[in-house]
Formats: structure tokens, C-alpha cells, sequence
């Protein structure tokens, strides 16, 4: 009795599955930090910044008046 093609091809894509995420594992297993800082440096280079999200942080940036002390200071 011959084997269903389907059958087999459905384990194909599963070995093939299987094989990319261990070797996508492997990679990031490679992959160490010596430190929290480096790691996110690391991810921060990785990871684009939302345009929303710039726009937001450029505007709140030029509200800030230059000689002014931080919040906390002003709170204490």
C-alpha cells in the first residue's frame, strides 16, 4: 500500500518547521550580553521607533525649557 502524499507532505513542513526553529534557538542561544546595558543596546538597534511614537517624543523634548530642574527635583 503506497503512502498518502498528503500525509507526507504534511510531515515535510513539520520537519522543515522544526528544523528553522532549532536553528533560529541555536542563534539567539549564540548571542550572550555581558551586561543589561549591552543587551538593550543591542535590542534598540534591532527595534525601529514608531514614527507616532518619535513625533510624540521630539514635541514633549522642545516643551522642555533648557534650564529648568528635572521633575523629581521639583516635587522634593
Amino acid at each position: 500500500m503506497k503512502p498518502d502524499p498528503i500525509l507526507r507532505q504534511t510531515t515535510t513542513e513539520k520537519q522543515v518547521e522544526e528544523t528553522i526553529t532549532g536553528e533560529t534557538q541555536q542563534v539567539r542561544a549564540e548571542q550572550k550580553f555581558v551586561s543589561a546595558e549591552e543587551l538593550l543596546r543591542h535590542d534598540r538597534a534591532q527595534t525601529p521607533v514608531p514614527e507616532a511614537l518619535a513625533q510624540r517624543l521630539a514635541a514633549t523634548v522642545g516643551q522642555t525649557e533648557p534650564g529648568s530642574p528635572p521633575w523629581w527635583r521639583r516635587w522634593l
